[in-house]
């Protein structure tokens, strides 16, 4: 998550006792990484003379995709002369993203050791916004001069893209916009809006000729303009968007054998292997986006009983058209069920469970369901349908999907082959992608994690690390998506996603059948 997508939190309270009159302040803390504790991130100001106070200090949050943000709220009587505390009151907790997800304020009991429960009891009412200029855009459009081709004869029809450049060596770079087709040597390009904070504010604008570029052609830049409303990643929760997620596991011969004690797959009675910790590092942050808890887990290329025929596509429940699971527990269960069941084989195939996630987008939009899906492939890497997995890429980078490829391996299986090469998977991350029918990729869409334990022993990797490279994309993602599809939320959806909490899986249910 970009460090400037940020919360701010509404606090007020209801039917509070009358000595709570004399002054009260609520402190905001939220669970630390590891799960031991509370730190404070907040105070609202004090405010006296109210049995049902309405803050006005609202208290800043970083928002993380990538760890579990559960809040304790903690209202404290307050000396309104000293600004001394005299006793907490009570407390109240919500996870953050229970109140991003919800258009209109949460009321939270408050528990306290000074009041019975009764129907009458103290509530504390928790909102979430973002700030009303969470990012700022640049509006830009280019023209070209005298980009013709240099033989007569052959037609041109030019286009640009803009490319997001890492600091970090060997990191490909981002697509952040392909134009459309031009039909002239004398190019005008539709404008479009890249989001300011992406780029060092001292950064210039360099055009670089390709190879192929006449001398006298020429590209400029024609038209700036600044833009206020680009979204966050906080506003389109709080306009109604959900998030659909998805973990697909390899299971090919390349990871070895569930017996073998080299294997990533190994399954130990009292132990976890790479597949389940990355399996319980991933799953945890994914299921709350869930108001059940639950994530689709897919596996993909071994023989699945009972009639131990190749799949490229099976559910670890068994159910294919309701792969849902419940809890990392119930994750891991599956999982060892399957990995001690199917028959390891190959070739190690992506395109199966990508096309599983773009019919499911392609029913939301069907259906008007605000989803947005990410799939998450734990693999070994050593890919072969590199043709048709780029097709469905491209096909998915036109829907509301994020695909992660998370790369597993240790010394005896080494990420991508034998030799540990990477060069097939890094290929899935090049703007300028093509599918077979020579159809450009329109968005960023695929993000690689390399998780190697023949150089980092699983006891001395970060979870949190690796949770954080997995989510970190997400958000851009969505982000340049809302922006070429130019649909910018508002106050006004938030209003309409408030009286219309309808149910949009059984929508994308009934649309798929």
């Amino acid at each position: 998550m970009a460090s400037n997508d940020v919360a701010h939190l509404h606090l007020s309270c209801i039917n509070l006792p009358s000595f709570c009159a004399d002054g009260v302040r609520m402190v905001v803390t939220a669970l630390l990484e590891d799960g031991q504790g509370f730190t404070e991130i907040g105070q609202t100001e004090t405010v006296t003379d109210r049995v049902n106070p309405s803050f006005e200090r609202t208290v800043p949050i970083a928002v993380r995709m990538d760890i579990n943000q559960q809040l304790k709220l903690i209202l404290y009587r307050v000396d309104a002369e000293t600004e001394a505390f005299i006793e907490r009151f009570g407390d109240a907790e919500v996870n953050l993203f229970t109140l991003l997800t919800n258009p209109t304020g949460v009321p939270l009991p408050l528990v306290s050791p000074h009041m019975p429960d009764t129907p009458h009891s103290p509530f504390i009412v928790v909102a979430a916004d973002a700030p009303e200029s969470s990012y700022r855009g640049t509006v830009l459009a280019f023209a070209g001069n005298n980009l013709g081709p240099s033989r007569a004869g052959y037609q041109i029809a030019p286009y640009f893209i803009v490319e997001l450049i890492s600091n970090v060596p060997g990191k490909a770079p981002v697509l952040l916009y392909r134009s459309e087709l031009a039909q002239s040597e004398n190019a005008k390009w539709r404008e479009f809006t890249l989001p300011t904070n992406f780029f060092p504010t001292s950064a210039d604008w360099l055009l670089r000729n390709g190879p192929k570029m006449k001398e006298n052609a020429t590209i400029e830049l024609v038209h700036v303009r600044s833009k206020e409303d680009i979204p966050s990643f906080v506003n389109m929760l709080k306009s109604g968007l959900q998030m659909h997620c998805t973990i697909a596991i390899d299971f090919t011969a390349n990871n070895g054998g569930p017996n073998n004690v080299n294997s990533l797959h190994y399954i130990h009675p009292h132990g976890s292997n790479t597949y389940m910790s990355a399996i319980s590092t991933i799953s945890t942050p994914l299921m709350k986006f869930d108001k059940l808890s639950r994530i689709s887990v897919l596996g993909f290329g071994a023989k699945v009983p009972p009639t131990f025929e190749m799949s490229q596509l099976f559910a670890l429940n068994g159910d294919v058209n309701n792969p849902h699971v419940k809890g990392v527990a119930e994750v891991l269960h599956y999982y060892r069920n399957n990995a001690m069941s199917v028959q390891a084989y190959a070739p190690t195939e992506y395109s199966g469970v990508i096309h599983h996630v773009v019919k499911l987008a392609k029913a939301s939009i069907r259906a008007s369901a605000s989803f947005y899906f990410t799939l998450v492939i734990l693999t070994n890497g050593a890919i072969k349908d590199i043709s048709d997995t780029v097709d469905t890429i491209v096909q998915a980078s036109e829907l509301p999907i994020s695909i992660v490829f998370v790369a597993l391996g240790n010394a005896h299986n080494p990420i991508g082959s034998s030799n540990g090469d990477l060069s097939k998977l890094l290929q899935l991350l090049s703007p300028s992608l093509k599918s077979s029918r020579n159809i450009p990729l329109k968005r960023e869409v695929v993000s690689l994690v390399v998780n190697n334990q023949a150089h980092t022993p699983p006891q001395l990797s970060d979870p949190y690390s690796l949770a954080q490279k997995v989510l970190t994309n997400i958000p851009r993602q969505d982000l340049f998506r809302i922006l070429l599809s130019k649909f910018f939320p508002s106050d006004r959806c938030v209003e309409e996603t408030a009286k219309q909490q309808m149910k949009p899986r059984d929508k994308m249910q009934r649309a798929m059948g």
